[in-house]
C-alpha cells in the first residue's frame, strides 16, 4: 500500500525532470550533437 501510494509521487517527479531535460538541456546540446555529426 505504502509502495502503491508513493509510485505516482515518483514517477511526477521522473516526468518533470525528463520534461526539464527536453526544454532546457536538449535545444543546447542537440544542435551541437547535430553540427558534429554533420
Amino acid at each position: 500500500m505504502k509502495v502503491n501510494k508513493q509510485f505516482p509521487l515518483l514517477m511526477l517527479n521522473k516526468v518533470t525532470r525528463y520534461i526539464n531535460y527536453m526544454l532546457l538541456e536538449s535545444p543546447i546540446r542537440k544542435p551541437i550533437i547535430f553540427h558534429r555529426t554533420s
